[in-house]
């Protein structure tokens, strides 16, 4: 049976090593040079889809329920794909290329997929061969949703307006499942953990296109075409098992080589002690050989480092110790001063309290009550009362009262003082005396 090579690629720019594919493209919104403009209406769309829209379908109740969460607004997402890749997903620019943000997610991936070439499928030179591939390629996209349940396909195409027919496949990975931020994101890694496929990437991208070339070969053996294996210049396909066995070698290779390093660091880490020991060791041994010229400079100036701060602490101390001492002495004399004139406050307060206490006797003694209506009376009545030599007893009282301020006045004399206080007491009591009288 004639065998027809088959070709899976990932729309790789082939000179730059970029991801390429243009929703715009295979739509045909614009045409290259390359596309029959007269063939365009044979194309097939199994399904044709704004990337704007696409977006919305996978993603706008996972933004919904996180904006429902969200108490603050500029935490909200008003767009995810504007987030993700800083275009709006309406623009030319969103449906032109495929956009690559810093964490490298893509904002679509492209495949695109062909059975035979121009030479033994072309659609002008071999049109039977080439409607068989056509129908090939519809019947395997109109199957691959359900076999890739986390990549959303928002456009699959068959174009029959260039030189073989060949299927174009744009889809947008996504898993469930997240704990931070919306609850289903993008992004390829976890897409293909959620449908079975583990361990390194190009493990996993590998064991997919085994799984979708293996579907592609049974779907062409049912329309009786045979795809040849692949060519040793392009390298052998393996299978799942094998890649899965060369999964396990890589790891292995990456843990060894890890191990490797560590123990390269430890490695460095004894040569650096080594080098310490040596070097312990020269100088040692120059000290113990009479070779000391180099040791003895770095001990002189450690010595002469020392000894030069001891000095400065020691002038330190001694300048400020004498400060403290008169400091010190200052504060005594002003204390003794301070213990003096306690001392005669003291005394002079006592000297106080002993004349407050004497004149309270003496007012004890001496008070006339005003108040009594029997004292003008009783002055009257000694007035009258005469002595033999003519005095009256009144005379007499006078006399006893100018001798009684005698005395106080000795008292005053006695207790040397000069208050004012007292002075005016002696004058309010003269007062009183002259308001009797």
């Amino acid at each position: 049976m004639k065998q027809y090579k088959l070709s899976f690629s990932n729309g790789t720019d082939k000179t730059h090593k970029t991801p390429r594919g243009s929703p715009r493209e295979v739509r045909r919104d614009y045409c290259h040079k390359s596309v029959d403009k007269n063939r365009v209406k044979d194309n097939i769309y199994i399904c044709t889809e704004s990337i704007a829209s696409a977006y919305d379908k996978v993603f706008g109740e996972s933004v919904e329920a996180y904006n429902k969460k969200q108490k603050r607004a500029d935490r909200k997402i008003d767009n995810y794909f504007e987030k993700l890749f800083r275009v709006n997903p309406d623009s030319v620019s969103a449906e032109k290329e495929i956009l690559v943000n810093n964490n490298q997610q893509q904002s679509f991936y492209e495949w695109v997929i062909g059975v035979g070439n121009c030479h033994n499928a072309g659609i002008k030179k071999h049109p039977e061969t080439a409607a068989v591939m056509r129908d090939i390629l519809v019947e395997y996209g109109e199957g691959l949703q359900a076999r890739n349940p986390n990549i959303y396909f928002f456009q699959i195409a068959v174009h029959m307006d260039e030189s073989t027919p060949h299927l174009h496949i744009e889809g947008i990975p996504f898993s469930d499942g997240y704990t931070r931020g919306m609850s289903r994101q993008q992004g390829m890694d976890r897409a293909y953990e959620a449908m079975g496929f583990t361990g390194l990437r190009e493990t996993y991208v590998k064991q997919w296109q085994i799984r979708e070339r293996e579907e592609l070969k049974r779907i062409a053996r049912e329309h009786g075409i045979e795809i040849a294996p692949e060519e040793e210049s392009r390298g052998v396909t393996l299978t799942k098992e094998a890649y899965i066995e060369l999964d396990n070698i890589k790891q292995q290779i990456t843990q060894a080589r890890e191990e490797l390093a560590e123990t390269s660091q430890q490695k460095d880490t004894v040569r650096e002690q080594l080098a310490k020991a040596k070097r312990d060791l020269k100088l040692t041994s120059l000290k113990v050989a009479g070779k000391t010229s180099e040791a003895d400079k770095i001990i002189a100036a450690a010595q002469a480092k020392a000894d030069e701060t001891i000095a400065a602490a020691n002038e330190y101390f001694k300048t400020h110790k004498k400060e403290a001492k008169d400091e010190n002495d200052k504060l005594k004399a002003e204390n003794e001063g301070l213990k003096a004139k306690i001392t005669e406050n003291q005394a002079i307060c006592n000297k106080l309290g002993e004349m407050t206490s004497l004149f309270i006797e003496l007012e004890k003694i001496h008070r006339v009550d005003e108040s009594n209506p029997e004292n003008e009376r009783l002055k009257n009545y000694m007035r009258n009362i005469k002595y033999p030599d003519g005095t009256t007893v009144f005379d007499g009282y006078q006399a006893a009262e100018e001798q009684r301020k005698q005395k106080i006045n000795a008292v005053y004399s006695r207790f040397n003082t000069d208050s004012v206080d007292v002075n005016n007491r002696l004058a309010q009591r003269q007062a009183d005396d002259e308001y009797q009288r």
